[in-house]
C-alpha cells in the first residue's frame, strides 16, 4: 500500500491543482468578465456593484448571478459558432 500511496499523492496534488486553475481562471475570471457587461447593459448601470475587475469585491449572491450569466454567455456563443459553422 505504500507505494500505491507514494505514486497517489503527486498525481492527486496535480489534479487538484488543475482543477483550482480551471475554477479560478475560467468560473471566476472570464465568466465575470462575459457577464459583468449584460448585467450592467440590463440593469442600466446598477448592478453588479463591484468593478469590472473587481469579482474579489463581489459578494457570493452577486458572483454567483454575474458567473451564471457569463458561463451561459460563453456557452450560446460557442453553440451558434458550431451551429453556424458546421456543414448541414
Amino acid at each position: 500500500m505504500d507505494i500505491l500511496d507514494v505514486i497517489a499523492r503527486p498525481l492527486l496534488l496535480v489534479l487538484r491543482g488543475a482543477l483550482w486553475l480551471v475554477w479560478e481562471a475560467f468560473v471566476l475570471t472570464i465568466a465575470w468578465w462575459a457577464g459583468w457587461p449584460v448585467w450592467r447593459l440590463l440593469t442600466l448601470g446598477r448592478f453588479p456593484h463591484a468593478s469590472f475587475n473587481g469579482d474579489d469585491d463581489a459578494g457570493t449572491r452577486e458572483r454567483f448571478l454575474v458567473c451564471t450569466v457569463g458561463i451561459a454567455l460563453i456557452g450560446a456563443v460557442t453553440w451558434c459558432v458550431y451551429a453556424v459553422g458546421s456543414p448541414a
